[in-house]
């Protein structure tokens, strides 16, 4: 009985296979792509010196309101998401959901959206939630914003009256399972300009991971060689240079082989290629 096997060769101290983007069980996709954090917007290059040191905004355009605006031509300072319109990213201005920061749409009462992009494995349902508030400081309408996540798009509203201490969270969620594996897009959008929503706190799991095959490791011209069954379909191989605390990131440099397990071969017998 034959076994096809895949190898990869690559420079590396520690190697792990794993789903695109999947990882372990009630991983954190979104941190796990961006770094710890990033799901509750606490990463990136916040402005401390601000005219407002509660709030750095972000605009669509080049105008420069003292010193705490971010324009959408430059590198967005949140780490691991993208904003298309006013958006103020909050540290310490109420209660949070999760961590010290939040994003709060519909600054200046403009429609505005904050988006990223997950690798995502076909025929895997994934759970998205997040936390919904509405802004604490002014009389707006219900918090109401527009999920997207790959295909599934639905609307989410919170009532509730807050306040800078209590800011009554609401935790939802939506799920999306792709046809096949890609890149797919997670977006919540401001859709009604008398609305402030706020959003934190949020999250992308894969409901059903499956454990990646094991890999075996051996040598080529004495570069080391990672090879894994080929049935097992769907999956990149990932490199960490530290595994207790370090990043796990895709190879993208290595050179991909193909090979053969003979199971009944005799032991003195020669192969070639014809």
């Amino acid at each position: 009985m034959k076994a096809i096997r895949k190898v990869m060769l690559i420079g590396l101290l520690e190697a792990a296979l794993l789903p695109a983007s999947v990882g372990q069980a009630q991983t954190n996709l979104i941190d796990q792509a961006y770094g710890a954090g990033a799901g509750s917007f606490e990463l990136g290059f916040y402005d401390t010196n601000s005219i407002n040191a509660y709030h750095n905004t972000i605009v669509s355009t080049n105008a420069l309101i003292g010193a705490w605006v971010w324009t959408l031509n430059s590198v967005s300072p949140i780490t691991g998401w993208i904003c298309t319109s006013n958006v103020n990213w909050n540290w310490g201005r109420w209660q949070d959901a999760d961590g010290t920061k939040d994003v709060e749409l519909g600054a200046g009462g403009q429609h505005s959206s904050i988006y990223t992009t997950l690798n995502l494995n076909g025929g895997t349902t994934y759970i998205l939630s997040f936390a919904l508030s509405t802004t604490a400081y002014y009389v707006w309408n219900p918090g109401i914003i527009q999920v997207t996540f790959g295909t599934a798009i639905q609307s989410f509203t919170n009532s509730a009256s807050t306040s800078a201490t209590n800011m009554q969270w609401l935790t939802n969620s939506l799920t999306f399972t792709p046809a096949t594996t890609g890149s797919y897009l997670l977006q919540f959008y401001h859709a009604v300009s008398a609305d402030v929503p706020v959003i934190d706190a949020v999250s992308v799991v894969a409901s059903n991971p499956v454990a990646p095959p094991p890999l075996v490791r051996t040598s080529v011209s004495g570069s080391p060689v990672l090879v894994w069954l080929a049935s097992a379909t769907g999956y990149s191989l990932q490199m960490n240079t530290n595994p207790p605390s370090g990043t796990w990131n895709t190879v993208s440099n290595g050179v991909a082989f193909t090979g053969l397990q003979v199971t009944n071969a005799p032991g003195n017998a020669f192969f070639r290629l014809h």
